[in-house]
């Protein structure tokens, strides 16, 4: 049980990831640490869904609003996704892919947990 799950039960799990990555920010920021460049981001559909990297980065780019250059990698496993974003906009891609129909299974989205 992850110490963050009573936590779902009340608030938004992007809200919560957003939270996070912006406490790891200022963590970092303090000890003198640069935040990471890119970080993981855990989607709740995969390849037993039909996903293809081109729905997903459809939906960033077209939905979200990024740009191309903040989406990297997107490993695509049978029950969820890891899309590597750009860490300055991971709460813009959690945010917006959360609540997002994709092939016709509505998905969450949160920082993965290593």
């Amino acid at each position: 049980m992850s110490a963050l799950e009573p936590l779902f039960y009340e608030h938004d799990p992007a809200l919560i990831a957003a939270a996070s990555l912006t406490t790891l920010r200022e963590t970092l920021a303090k000890e003198g640490e640069s935040v990471p460049s890119w970080v993981r981001v855990y989607v709740s559909a995969g390849r037993r869904d039909s996903i293809r990297p081109a729905d997903l980065v459809g939906v960033l780019l077209n939905s979200v609003g990024l740009h191309r250059g903040s989406v990297g990698r997107i490993d695509i496993r049978d029950a969820f996704t890891l899309v590597e974003v750009e860490a300055t906009d991971a709460d813009r891609a959690i945010k917006g892919l959360t609540g997002t129909t994709i092939r016709g299974r509505r998905v969450t989205a949160r920082l993965d947990r290593k």
